[in-house]
């Protein structure tokens, strides 16, 4: 389990962690800043509870995060960068200044959301796994609060929890 309170202000990686975003089930997310490349964007660094004290569980992360890192398409959250520090796995991607489809929903108790932007964000999210699926690779944890508004308004779907056990070797 990772212990939240020691990260901030911590160095992971080429990122300094800024502040924290959220915790769920698996992990917690914060804000990072590349050290080095002070000009390049906020990011956001998801810290996964599991501590990976065998070599087969660390190459079991590294080989899910090159297959997740190779998935290229317009609603899928891009992976920039992923290690294992202290035993501890990070993937970095993008921050999504948008906050989530839950957070939309909970702006709006009781009040539906308009039809045609209720089709467009259905239909950006089946394509994204529709292509996830292509690859093998299914979601798992798919539900509202893991759909992500970027400052463009897109809605990216988190790679972070499309690893499964019997993930492909290799996506092309």
């Amino acid at each position: 389990m990772v212990d939240r309170s020691n990260f901030i202000g911590k160095e992971l990686g080429s990122y300094r962690i800024i502040s924290e975003i959220n915790s769920g089930a698996y992990g917690a997310v914060f804000q990072g800043k590349h050290v080095i490349f002070d000009d390049e964007p906020i990011v956001a660094i998801k810290l996964l509870h599991a501590h990976l004290s065998s070599e087969e569980a660390r190459e079991q992360f590294i080989q899910e995060a090159r297959i997740l890192r190779k998935l290229k398409h317009l609603h899928i959250l891009p992976i920039l960068n992923a290690g294992i520090q202290d035993g501890i796995p990070y993937l970095v991607t993008e921050y999504t200044s948008g906050g989530s489809l839950s957070d939309k929903l909970k702006l709006q108790p009781g009040i539906p959301m308009p039809v045609d932007e209720a089709l467009t964000i259905i239909t950006k999210i089946g394509q994204a796994l529709y292509y996830a699926h292509q690859q093998n690779i299914v979601h798992r944890d798919l539900k509202p609060g893991n759909i992500l508004f970027n400052a463009q308004g897109m809605y990216p779907i988190q790679p972070l929890k499309l690893c499964g056990s019997n993930m492909p070797r290799s996506i092309p």
